[in-house]
């Protein structure tokens, strides 16, 4: 395989790469504002007017706890010295989605059903960093973005750097 043929094929990699993380963080954008609304949605239900509760009134709380109709805790959102944080959890109890503001970062979290997380979207002060990792929480593909520009690194099941974009 010659130099060109090999450099074609890791481009067309990154393309298809790029174009894969970009439908990532858009289905993430949209999860994360569904679920914005869904704990919103009470507030503006036409049922709370009617038993009395003003729509418009400001509701201070250091934790909300959303539970579903067997009275499962199904998210939490709360505030402690590390910092605001959402957490959405399974129909198992377990942990699925987490929001969180920490140490100027912010971070949202994936996890899987044994509470690993999987995919991590990271805001830190030199740019954004998405990690995916493997079942054993080993990185597979992590995607930068600083003052450089986008930087791209995939790695094999042992660690080993598999493509690196300048």
């Amino acid at each position: 395989m010659t130099t060109a043929n090999r450099l074609e094929k890791l481009e067309l990699a990154l393309t298809a790469a790029k174009r894969g993380n970009r439908r990532l963080l858009a289905v993430v954008a949209l999860a994360v504002m569904g679920c914005c609304l869904v704990l919103a949605w009470p507030v503006f239900m036409p049922s709370a007017q009617a038993q009395g509760v003003d729509a418009g009134r400001i509701i201070r709380a250091r934790a909300f706890i959303v539970e579903d109709e067997n009275g499962k805790t199904r998210a939490m959102l709360n505030v402690n010295d590390s910092g605001p944080a959402l957490i959405m959890v399974d129909a198992k109890g377990m942990p699925r989605v987490g929001l969180t503001v920490r140490n100027n970062r912010a971070s949202l979290d994936l996890l899987d059903a044994a509470g690993e997380i999987r995919a991590m979207l990271v805001v830190l002060e030199e740019g954004p960093v998405l990690s995916i990792d493997d079942e054993n929480g080993e990185a597979c593909a992590i995607l930068r973005v600083d003052k450089d520009g986008p930087r791209l690194t995939m790695f094999d099941k042992r660690g080993k750097v598999l493509l690196t974009s300048p």
